[in-house]
C-alpha cells in the first residue's frame, strides 16, 4: 500500500487508484468520504479533493460529457511513459473568422437544436470546470492575449478564447490569491514571455515598437537600436544572419528557465533547429522587404509583423518547454501565510492551450523525446480556421485513466 501512496504524492492523480486491489482502493475511497463528512481541515488537502473528484466521478459514471467544445480547432493526448506524464494539447487559430458551433444547428429542427445547443461547451467553461473536478492535479499552460495584425490590427478582435480562458483561472496566477481554494487543484503558467516586454531580445523590441508606430514609422530611423536590428536581418551573409536569429533564444528570461530544466539538452536543440528553419522559410523576405520600413515604398506590415512574430515564435516555446519538463520548488508555500504546498515535484497531468503554430511545436517536440501519441482530433472539413472541436472520436472525460487509453 504504501508504493501506491508514493506514487499518489509523486503524480497526484487519484486514477492510479485503478490499478490497485479492490480493498486497497476500497479504504482510499473511504478515507475521501470520512473526511467531507467531518469536513477536514488538516493534512494533504490536495489530495483528498482529488481522491473525492476521482469518487464523485465514478458514482456519476453516466453523466453527459460535452460532445463539441467551442474555441480550439485542434485537441490531441499524449502519454510519456518515462516521466509519467499525461498530456493534453488544444491548437486554436486566433482569429475567428472560421466555421463555429452554431453552424451546427443550421438546417434543424427546433427540437434538434435544443439537444445539439446542451452538447455545445465554450472552451473557457470546460477548462474551468475541469480544474474544479479533476481527480488529477492539473498544470495549465495558457498562452496569453497578444496581437497579430491581419489586416485591421485591431487587438480587440483578437484572441477572445485565450483571454476568456485566462480571465477564469486569472486569480491563480497573483501571488495573494493563487492559494485559495479555486486553485487548489491547479498551477497555472504564464507562458508567453514576448508579451509587453521590449527587453526580451531584439526582435520582440522590434516588433512591439512596429506595433505601436504603425502610422509613424519613419520615426523608427531616430531609434538606433531598432535600425540596428533591421540592418541585421537584413544581411546578405548567411552565417552572420542565421547566428543572429540564432541568438534570440539567448533571452535571459528563457535562459534562466532553460537552466532549470532537467530536458535543457533536448530543448535547446529542438529549438535551435526550429528557429533556424523558420529563419530559412523568411530569410529572403527581410532581406528584400524589411529596408522598406525606412523608404517611401508601400509597406506590407503586417507580412513583416507576421515574419518576425513567427521566428521569434520559438523563445515562448523554449520557455515553455522548460517550464513543463522542470522541478518545481514545492517546499516553499504559494504564498506568505498560506497552507503547505501540496503539488507534485514535477508536472504530471498537464493541458496546454496556445496558437496552433505553438501546439504543432509541443506535439513535435513530444514526439522528438519518445511520446506516444494517444488520441487526437481531425479538423472538420480540412478548414484550418474552424473553432468548433469535435470530440466524437476523443476519449473523455480528460484525466480519466492511468496511464490514458483511448477512446474504445
Amino acid at each position: 500500500m504504501s508504493n501506491y501512496c508514493d506514487l499518489l504524492l509523486k503524480t497526484y492523480n487519484a486514477n492510479i487508484l485503478d490499478t490497485t486491489e479492490y480493498s486497497i482502493r476500497k479504504i482510499f475511497l473511504n478515507i475521501s468520504i470520512i473526511s467531507d463528512k467531518i469536513k477536514q481541515q488538516k493534512g494533504n488537502q490536495t489530495l483528498l479533493k482529488l481522491l473525492t473528484n476521482y469518487r464523485l466521478r465514478r458514482e456519476q459514471s453516466l453523466r453527459t460529457e460535452p460532445k463539441y467544445i467551442q474555441g480550439p480547432n485542434t485537441l490531441s493526448l499524449h502519454w510519456n511513459n518515462k516521466y509519467q506524464m499525461t498530456i493534453y494539447i488544444f491548437g486554436e487559430y486566433h482569429h475567428h473568422d472560421g466555421p463555429s458551433c452554431k453552424n451546427l444547428l443550421d438546417t434543424k429542427t427546433d427540437k434538434e437544436q435544443i439537444s445539439i445547443k446542451k452538447s455545445i461547451i465554450n472552451i473557457e467553461d470546460f477548462l474551468y470546470n475541469l480544474s474544479q473536478k479533476t481527480p488529477a492535479f492539473i498544470d495549465f499552460y495558457i498562452e496569453t492575449p497578444s496581437f497579430i495584425p491581419n489586416g485591421s490590427h485591431k487587438k480587440e478582435n483578437y484572441n477572445s478564447n485565450i483571454l476568456n480562458i485566462y480571465n477564469s483561472l486569472f486569480e491563480c496566477t497573483r501571488t495573494y490569491s493563487r492559494h485559495d481554494k479555486l486553485c487548489n487543484l491547479i498551477r497555472l503558467h504564464y507562458v508567453d514571455i514576448r508579451q509587453g516586454e521590449k527587453s526580451v531580445n531584439d526582435l520582440s523590441y522590434l516588433i512591439n515598437t512596429l506595433y505601436h508606430n504603425m502610422v509613424q514609422l519613419k520615426l523608427l530611423q531616430s531609434d538606433k537600436h531598432v535600425t540596428n536590428i533591421i540592418t541585421k536581418l537584413s544581411t546578405t551573409n548567411t552565417i552572420e544572419y542565421y547566428s543572429y536569429i540564432e541568438s534570440q533564444l539567448d533571452s535571459q528570461v528563457a535562459k534562466k528557465e532553460l537552466e532549470k530544466s532537467f530536458l535543457k539538452k533536448e530543448i535547446k536543440q529542438f529549438c535551435i533547429k526550429r528557429i533556424r528553419k523558420f529563419a530559412g522559410e523568411y530569410k529572403k523576405y527581410l532581406q528584400e522587404n524589411i529596408l522598406t520600413l525606412f523608404s517611401s515604398k508601400k509597406v506590407d506590415l503586417g507580412q513583416i509583423l507576421l515574419a518576425l512574430i513567427t521566428i521569434n515564435s520559438v523563445v515562448m516555446d523554449m520557455y515553455t518547454l522548460s517550464r513543463i519538463f522542470k522541478r518545481f520548488d514545492i517546499t516553499r508555500p504559494k504564498s506568505i501565510g498560506s497552507k503547505p504546498n501540496y503539488q507534485p515535484e514535477i508536472p504530471h497531468n498537464i493541458v496546454i492551450y496556445t496558437g496552433s503554430n505553438h501546439s504543432l511545436c509541443y506535439r513535435e517536440f513530444l514526439k522528438y523525446i519518445g511520446t506516444k501519441e494517444i488520441s487526437t482530433t481531425k479538423i472538420q472539413n480540412d478548414d484550418s480556421h474552424n473553432t468548433c472541436l469535435d470530440l466524437s472520436d476523443f476519449p473523455m472525460p480528460f484525466f480519466n485513466s492511468f496511464p490514458p487509453v483511448g477512446k474504445k
